[in-house]
């Protein structure tokens, strides 16, 4: 079966985002993923804390794809990354870990990435799980409307079928609550739209990594693709 069709790869892939002040992730597994916390870590270290890791590729249009890879070195992560088949290598947008580098996309992008997805991923499974996958490589702003996002989370983890269909207003709060970072997104004229996060893979002032106009020349003709597709 494949990972994505299970509803502890999503108690892992969201664990850290479900939490709230009053309740940890721990006390939420059951209550949204119908799974206990100690079969949740189980899993985690049968399937996740070895190598090799978890990793998923959704091959797009004009050879492009998105990935997310589950990785231990240099720390526990989890890569929000796009590729092309002409490119000598792929591009991390982001990742989170102990030492993050988010975010990795605007909720904006998330949708259209998602609905490229949607309307030309092979399977059906990869169909329904694009937007989801992407989210917790975003964070949700003051320009974003909560109401639009809360909107479209819940139809995605209703339409993906795989947690309880009762908690799922509340593990959308929670995870849009956890999601919430201020961080002003702008459209350069030249590295098209970056933000001003400091530990952002997308800040071309970030000490997180060298400043490479490749990578964000690669980016906008990725977006290219999605919006002619989305």
């Amino acid at each position: 079966m494949d990972l994505l069709d299970l509803p502890v790869f999503w108690a892992i892939h969201y664990y850290l985002l479900v939490a709230t002040e009053e309740q940890d992730s721990a006390d939420l597994m059951e209550p949204f993923f119908g799974l206990s916390n100690q079969f949740t870590n189980d899993y985690y270290v049968e399937h996740f804390d070895k190598t090799p890791c978890p990793y998923f590729r959704i091959p797009l249009p004009h050879g492009f794809a998105v990935e997310i890879e589950y990785a231990l070195e240099p720390d526990s992560e989890t890569r929000f990354i796009i590729d092309n088949d002409d490119w000598d290598s792929s591009i991390v947008l982001g990742y989170h870990s102990g030492h993050f580098a988010l975010p990795a996309l605007q909720w904006s992008e998330v949708v259209r990435i998602g609905t490229c997805i949607s309307k030309t991923a092979e399977t059906l499974l990869h169909r329904r799980s694009g937007l989801l996958l992407l989210f917790p490589g975003a964070y949700i702003t003051q320009s974003d409307d909560t109401n639009i996002v809360k909107s479209s989370l819940c139809k995605a983890w209703d339409n993906l079928g795989l947690v309880n269909r009762t908690s799922i207003p509340q593990l959308v709060n929670n995870v849009i609550a956890y999601c919430s970072v201020a961080t002003k997104w702008w459209r350069d004229a030249e590295l098209g739209w970056i933000n001003d996060s400091r530990y952002s893979l997308r800040n071309p002032n970030t000490r997180m990594c060298e400043f490479d106009p490749v990578r964000f020349k690669r980016l906008q003709d990725f977006f290219e693709m999605v919006d002619a597709y989305s």
